[in-house]
Order: C-alpha cells, then sequence, then structure tokens
C-alpha cells in the first residue's frame, strides 16, 4: 500500500510538473503575438479617438494574450525572466484599463506607451 502511494505521489507530481510548462511552440505564440500586432493597431486608434470601451476591449484581449504565453517554455532566456516580463506587460495593460475606467486620457496613453515598451523589451529579450 505504501509502495502505490508513493509511486502514485510521484506521478502525480510528475505529470503536474510536464503540464505546468509545455514545450515552446512557435506556431501558437506566433498566433498570439500576430493577434497582439492587431489589437495593438486598434488600441492606437482608439486612444486617439478617446474611445474608452474600446480601448478597453484591446487592452483586455492584449492582457489575455499575454496571459496565455507562460503556458509555453521561453525559446531563449530564463523562466523566472519570462514570467517578471509577462506580468510587467500585464500590470501596464491593467493600468490602461484602469484608465479607460477613469476616462483619464493621459493616463491611458502613458500606459499604451508602456505596453509598447514592454513588448519591445520582451521581443528584445525572447525572440
Amino acid at each position: 500500500m505504501k509502495n502505490w502511494f508513493l509511486t502514485a505521489l510521484v506521478l502525480l507530481v510528475g505529470a503536474t510538473l510536464c503540464m505546468a510548462q509545455q514545450p515552446y511552440d512557435k506556431s501558437a505564440a506566433a498566433a498570439l503575438m500576430q493577434s497582439n500586432k492587431v489589437e495593438l493597431a486598434a488600441l492606437e486608434k482608439a486612444v486617439a479617438a478617446a474611445d474608452f470601451d474600446e480601448a478597453a476591449m484591446r487592452l483586455s484581449r492584449l492582457a489575455a494574450n499575454i496571459s496565455r504565453l507562460p503556458e509555453y517554455a521561453a525559446p531563449k532566456g530564463e523562466k523566472a525572466d519570462w514570467d517578471k516580463r509577462s506580468e510587467a506587460f500585464l500590470k501596464a495593460a491593467y493600468s490602461g484599463i484602469a484608465a479607460c475606467v477613469s476616462k483619464d486620457v493621459d493616463s491611458l496613453k502613458a500606459a499604451v506607451a508602456e505596453v509598447k515598451s514592454r513588448r519591445g523589451d520582451c521581443h528584445k529579450n525572447f525572440r
């Protein structure tokens, strides 16, 4: 009974670790990045028009895509750095959504600039 329990525990831990980080899937990551390119272009138009609802929707989609990226192993660099940079991107996107809620165009522009900066930073380090 004790051996069975230990075997089951080892298998469970191993399966959890395998599921926690999938191998890097370049096509899946590229699809998310292509979607982000479209969302970012639409976001910039929404900001220029001071369309806070549209901007919030675009920022939400960007955040959703970035939230899915850490499912994959970083193609280069350290996983901890990958996660840290993803979190910084998300923080910028969420700041933009908060600016949309308060209808603060200056804060929204600053958040979008930060999103773009974080995007460039990630591309420089992991692309």
